[in-house]
């Protein structure tokens, strides 16, 4: 009877072992933009209207996305 409690255990430590092995997953950010590029076409220094463009990023991961600083490209 004890030997076989202790093959039981045994086997249950194994299998969690291969179990939370194979499981282990980090969360991570992901960053996704709906367009990385816009053409404003040609723009005048001093002439109205100004040009604006809204770029959405999303945080398509599955932990928190931290954006330290943008830079123009």
């Amino acid at each position: 009877m004890r030997r076989n409690i202790h093959n039981k255990c045994r086997l249950a430590g194994l299998l969690a072992t291969l179990m939370g092995g194979s499981v282990l997953v980090y969360a991570s950010p992901e960053i996704s933009v709906d367009s990385g590029t816009y053409d404003l076409g040609i723009i005048y220094e001093g002439k109205l209207p100004s040009a604006t463009h809204v770029f959405k990023v999303k945080n398509t991961g599955d932990s928190t996305l931290f954006i330290k600083s943008v830079k123009p490209g």
